[in-house]
């Protein structure tokens, strides 16, 4: 009779294990679902995600880490401290991270990163209405770049800041056509993230026309300039002109 007692005491107790261990990983399953974020941290990155990110976690930390001296070393510049990544799981939730992290109001419908002071947000692929084309690996790599060229001028010149991003990544975002080019230096210098094409594909052809001929060194250089109220001088309107002109020549041979 002891013996029974004593097999029932033992199965009840190991089911009550089963049972609790059961009841906390549905719950923790269901609160990464509905937002709750766990996180991997490297030796410079802290990646925050749920748990269907987890992949794309992983790979975004084996990217950034794998890129970060090439990047660090171009640009002249290493962030103070781990830049966090935040991967939500829905536009909305990112839409509500972008105001409350980066103090933005609502974000474009195609924007699927952005970056702050030391922090990248990322929309999940798994996300519904995520366009496929865009891989998160190359949008942190992209904004990882935006965040040191923060640190080397914190106003944004759009076409370099956008262009220099591109390069990193070794991708442009857009094709260059010939009706993106502009028609002055003082108009590309004027265009934002409104510009869309025109600012991704002439940002990206002009930065890497610079590092091609002129180096890392001249880019930062051209970047620190102050062009507000249009001032261009000699050495930056000479750079806009070669580039132009040898644009202008690849598009007449075709």
């Amino acid at each position: 009779m002891k013996k029974l007692i004593k097999k029932i005491l033992l199965y009840s107790g190991l089911t009550l294990v089963v049972i609790v261990v059961c009841f906390f990983s549905l719950a923790k399953y269901f609160i990464f679902k509905n937002g709750a974020t766990t996180e991997v941290q490297s030796e410079h990155f802290i990646i925050l995600y749920n748990l269907q990110d987890e992949k794309t976690a992983l790979d975004l930390q084996k990217t950034l880490e794998n890129n970060y001296v090439r990047i660090t070393t171009n640009l002249k510049q290493e962030p103070s401290k781990h830049i966090r990544v935040k991967i939500y799981p829905n536009s909305q939730l990112f839409n509500e991270g972008i105001k409350s992290e980066l103090k933005w109001y609502d974000a474009p419908d195609w924007l699927s990163s952005a970056c702050g002071n030391n922090i990248i947000l990322l929309l999940s692929p798994s996300s519904l209405g995520y366009n496929k084309n865009h891989d998160p690996r190359i949008g942190a790599v992209h904004e990882f770049v935006n965040i040191l060229v923060r640190q080397i001028r914190s106003d944004i010149v759009w076409p370099l800041w956008e262009g220099i991003a591109q390069h990193e990544v070794g991708q442009a975002y857009y094709p260059l056509k010939e009706k993106h080019l502009p028609n002055s230096i003082k108009e590309m210098f004027s265009w934002t993230l409104d510009d869309g094409e025109r600012l991704y594909s002439c940002g990206h052809s002009f930065v890497s026309f610079i590092i091609k001929n002129y180096g890392y060194d001249k880019f930062i250089e051209l970047y620190k300039k102050d062009y507000s109220n249009n001032k261009f001088d000699k050495e930056t309107k000479e750079i806009y002109e070669k580039w132009i002109s040898e644009l202008k020549h690849e598009f007449l041979k075709k």
